[in-house]
């Protein structure tokens, strides 16, 4: 589709162009052929008088036309330049608005947003371009007409009336007229033709004027260069330049051939037209881009899911996004931290003010969000050490251990207030960390393999006593990894809706299993359940522990850089 969109663009391009020109030239051609018509009867006639004044406005002609030709190359490129130079500047704006209008609209449906803010601004650029050109034209012309009116003026203030072209050489020789006419022309440009020398004696005076002025114009494709009566010529020359001197000059903006500049500008600011599907954020490459999409700039706050997903942004929530298969974009932000806090908080203060509105136009469900403190961590590990689970033991062990431990150098850099619980578990639950600051917490710690059963309910119920008993954190993240061979720990469960609702919107559950245990009902119920009763829960599968350290190593430093 979009393609087709393109072509067709195209296609609209050329037609304006070379219709337009077509135009041009076919009025052009039909006054050609009556000015050679009329200069083909007074061949006929032998009529001198009336080929001398055709051939002052054959003269004229095409030095105006040669000058438009030289005015049009001399400013492509800076036209070009002031085409290369355009930018879509509406980031920045969107930024530092505080137009509601706008805002709402640039959430929205930023791909509209910027392609009418494109389009409005070249052809604001075209326009300014046209005013701008047409006045230098018009000044240019103008001095054009007035220096040739000058020289003319001076050379008919000296002619001798009523002389033949003869009459005006020392010696009779070929192509006088021609001669005549190359002497003439370097008069008019301010100079002395070398052929002045062949000029009788008693009228090298007329050509020889100190007062010449200098004027710089070309005469490429001028057809029969000839002066029959010299003045009849000047006079007839005088007359057009005080004709042309009261008609102003046209910009055909055409001539510059912008158009193709201009379309391939329009394309690069507006850029890729495809916008992401959970947060509309138009993807800011180059239309015909090879890679993945991407939002170098950030992702907007998710607005096309569930309530709960809308205090995140795309590249905020990677434990949703990793479920996604096939979809085409680049997740990993692209930007530094403290830019993304300059978009995150800007995000929020929009969603405080205007997300009510926003959900109300793309009929989605609102939740006034509050700007969370996600500085103190609460971090509740939680692990399955039955009999099931002893292969992955040795890597999930290491894993956690190098967590901890970078949990706890950057609390004691930083001072970050993050707090750290163990679990382990099999038809037991053996606390090995219990509510610890994590910068007082010891390096080495004993992680020995428990074997056996497995019991849900008792690391449940521990995981909330220290969710109830924790007054300082911001935001409880469980990281909970098991096989889920074991009964719904549904006493425990319940027990859980006795914590205060406003501790419950701090739990985060990120569960994690085998790719084997996909189908788990009883993990998947229990997920759901706490997904219907805390502020988010997530379960996720792995085909190795490898894979998953990986994983959780991607959330918490992610938490950590916050």
């Amino acid at each position: 589709m979009q393609l087709n969109q393109e072509r067709d663009a195209q296609y609209i391009l050329v037609y304006q162009l070379f219709g337009d020109l077509y135009v041009f030239l076919n009025d052009q051609l039909k006054q050609k052929k009556l000015d050679l018509l009329e200069k083909f009867f007074a061949y006929l006639q032998k009529n001198d008088y009336k080929l001398s004044r055709i051939q002052a406005s054959e003269l004229f002609e095409t030095i105006k036309r040669n000058f438009e030709l030289q005015f049009y190359n001399k400013y492509t490129p800076q036209i070009v330049e002031e085409i290369q130079n355009q930018q879509c500047d509406l980031e920045q704006q969107f930024l530092e608005s505080d137009d509601k209008e706008f805002i709402i609209n640039y959430i929205i449906d930023q791909k509209n947003v910027i392609n009418n803010h494109v389009d409005k601004k070249l052809d604001e650029l075209t326009i300014r371009l046209e005013e701008d050109f047409q006045f230098e034209l018009a000044e240019q012309y103008q001095e054009l007409i007035e220096k040739l009116k000058k020289n003319a003026h001076l050379l008919k203030e000296y002619l001798v009336p009523n002389l033949n072209v003869e009459e005006y050489f020392e010696n009779p020789q070929q192509d006088l007229e021609r001669k005549l006419f190359g002497i003439v022309v370097c008069f008019l440009q301010g100079s002395n033709s070398r052929d002045i020398n062949l000029i009788n004696k008693k009228y090298k005076f007329i050509f020889y004027q100190g007062e010449k002025v200098k004027v710089e114009f070309h005469l490429n494709n001028l057809q029969n260069p000839e002066i029959k009566l010299l003045d009849v010529f000047v006079e007839e020359l005088i007359e057009i330049l005080n004709q042309k001197k009261n008609i102003k000059i046209q910009l055909n903006f055409n001539l510059f051939k912008m158009q193709e500049q201009l379309f391939k500008k329009k394309i690069e600011m507006q850029g890729c037209q495809t916008s992401c599907g959970f947060c509309n954020r138009k993807c800011d490459l180059q239309q015909e881009h090879q890679s993945n999409h991407e939002c170098q700039n950030g992702h907007f706050l998710i607005v096309n899911l569930e309530k709960q997903k809308q205090q995140y942004s795309c590249d905020d929530d990677f434990f949703f996004l990793r479920r996604v298969e096939n979809f085409e974009w680049d997740f990993d932000p692209k930007q530094n931290i403290d830019q993304k806090k300059q978009l995150k908080d800007k995000l929020i203060k929009i969603w405080q003010e205007y997300g009510q509105d926003i959900c109300n136009k793309l009929q989605k469900s609102y939740q006034n969000i509050q700007q969370l403190n996600h500085n103190r961590v609460h971090y509740i590990f939680i692990l399955d050490s039955s009999e099931s689970m002893n292969k992955d033991w040795t890597d999930i062990k290491k894993g956690v251990r190098e967590f901890i431990k970078k949990i706890k150098e950057k609390d004691q850099v930083e001072n970050k207030e993050f707090w750290i619980s163990l679990i382990l578990f099999n038809k037991e639950q053996t606390t090995l960390i219990n509510s610890k600051r994590a910068r007082d917490i010891k390096t080495k710690f004993k992680m020995n393999f428990l074997g056996g059963g497995t019991n849900f309910g008792k690391p449940i119920k521990k995981a909330i006593n220290l969710v109830k008993k924790d007054n300082t954190s911001d935001l409880f993240l469980i990281l909970f990894y098991t096989d889920g061979k074991a009964a719904i720990p549904e006493q425990e469960l319940k027990k859980m809706q006795n914590l205060e609702e406003e501790k419950r919107k701090k739990i985060h559950l990120i569960a994690c299993t085998h790719d084997s245990n996909t189908q788990n009902k009883v993990l998947n119920n229990m997920v759901k359940y706490f997904s219907d009763h805390i502020k988010q829960a997530e379960i996720f599968t792995f085909s190795s522990a490898n894979v998953l350290i990986g994983f959780w190593s991607v959330v918490i430093n992610f938490r950590l850089n916050r």
